[in-house]
């Protein structure tokens, strides 16, 4: 399996000096990280690749390890896609990772079978799944329709909502618009914080 390899290629010195640094600087059980590989499905690389590196590095670091393993241009691409989908949704910006949900779902579940890094995966998955079922009430035309743009507002916004479906205050879609609206209201009437200090800056 995948997680024998690796601990094959760390037991013969084999891994690339650089991977091998960054994971003993993480701080990471490697054999954790790599029992967590077998736990993803198969004729997926780019899933093992970024439940790899992620944890341990941003998309710049994750993308120059891919290029020091000669890894193809188009698996570079999918495993950097899927690492920067990961800082959206840790920003509460679902609409735009929607589409692939469900790797990050199995990414966030392998992560669970990592001792440091058990807890805040859990929480993680847990956000994602409330995310997942807030995204089935409000959508992202949904925003467009109300004039909400990207930026602070809409995190602030979409924050409020994610707080109000984890506290079971948002349970259909006619609760989660009539939510949203409130929230727009408001703040198109007094301006976020981020908003206000930006416009007395000018």
């Amino acid at each position: 399996g995948r997680a024998r390899a690796v601990l094959m290629l760390d037991e013969f010195s084999l891994l690339p000096g650089t991977l091998a640094e960054l994971i003993a600087s993480s701080g990471v059980d490697l054999q954790a990280i790599a029992h967590s590989l077998d736990t993803l499905p198969p004729g997926r690389p780019a899933l093992s690749w970024a439940s790899l590196l992620q944890p341990l590095a941003g998309p710049a670091v994750v993308d120059a390890q891919l290029k020091a393993l000669a890894a193809p241009r188009r698996l570079r691409a999918e495993v950097l896609a899927l690492c920067r989908a990961q800082e959206k949704l840790a920003e509460g910006e679902w609409f735009s990772c929607q589409d692939s949900a469900e790797d990050h779902v199995q990414l966030l579940q392998a992560r669970t079978g990592i001792p440091e890094m058990r807890v805040a995966a859990a929480r993680e998955l847990k956000r994602l799944n409330t995310m997942q079922r807030l995204g089935k009430l409000i959508t992202g035309d949904d925003l467009i329709a109300m004039d909400v743009p990207p930026g602070p507002m809409r995190r602030e916004i979409l924050g409020e909502l994610l707080r109000a479906c984890e506290g079971d205050e948002i349970l259909d879609r006619d609760t989660a618009q009539e939510r949203l609206r409130v929230l727009v209201r408001a703040r198109i009437k007094a301006p976020s914080p981020q908003v206000d200090k930006k416009r007395r800056g000018q």
